[in-house]
């Protein structure tokens, strides 16, 4: 019987606005190498115009497709308990178990370790999980059923952000590194008093920026 790979990545880890998604892309092992025909790589690797042209390809071919959309709201609560590992980590099993509801226990994971330990990830992910899985660093560039999860993630999460962005209006990539996410944060708690429920409360960004704020400084615009 062939055995079922399957990769798991994430997206959004580390934007002060809007969810971070993890993503399951599984595929028949005799079938894995065909993925880099199609152009499959690390999702940052690709602009969103490629990603999506792949992704739409990845949802033809792939055996099994799967995603969980995490909200801001639910990564400041493990943030705020410095256990952000622990919440991709428990994403993940529940990935996971749908694939081995769906398939059997016939299959393998591959995983991008968050944990700068991936021996100790990959430990934990076992743990309840009985099937065999691998956490490695780099796996979103060196496993391809890894890259097809991180285009998984990046497309899913980049739908999701244009609806916030209807609704809000246009506040840049999210990062705490671009000037018109900053913009658009001052610009809001200055008018509400707190951070819209789309972005991480406890992101060192909106922490700042609330401080700056109740001290009466002005930001550079």
């Amino acid at each position: 019987m062939r055995r079922i790979i399957c990769g798991v990545d994430e997206a959004g880890r580390g934007p002060v606005i809007g969810p971070m998604v993890i993503a399951v892309a599984c595929m028949d092992e005799d079938e894995v190498d065909s993925l880099r025909e199609l152009g499959v790589r690390d999702s940052k690797e690709l602009d969103r115009v490629r990603r999506q042209l792949i992704y739409e390809k990845l949802k033809r071919v792939l055996k099994h497709v799967d995603y969980i959309i995490v909200s801001p709201e639910e990564i400041d609560r493990y943030v705020r308990m410095n256990r952000l590992n622990l919440l991709e980590l428990e994403k993940m099993r529940e990935l996971i178990s749908r694939v081995l509801e769906k398939f059997g226990d016939n299959i393998v994971i591959y995983v991008d370790s968050p944990d700068v330990r991936a021996d100790r990830f990959e430990q934990m992910l076992r743990q309840e999980l009985e099937v065999e899985v691998h956490a490695r660093h780099r796996a979103d560039v060196e496993v391809p059923v890894v890259s097809a999860a991180s285009i998984v993630a990046k497309c899913v999460r980049d739908r999701e952000i244009e609806k916030l962005k209807a609704r809000y209006g246009d506040f840049g990539s999210g990062y705490p590194s671009d000037p018109r996410t900053i913009r658009f944060l001052f610009s809001y708690i200055s008018r509400h008093g707190e951070p819209p429920p789309i972005a991480r409360k406890s992101w060192k960004t909106c922490r700042n920026i609330m401080r700056e704020l109740k001290r009466g400084r002005l930001f550079d615009q």
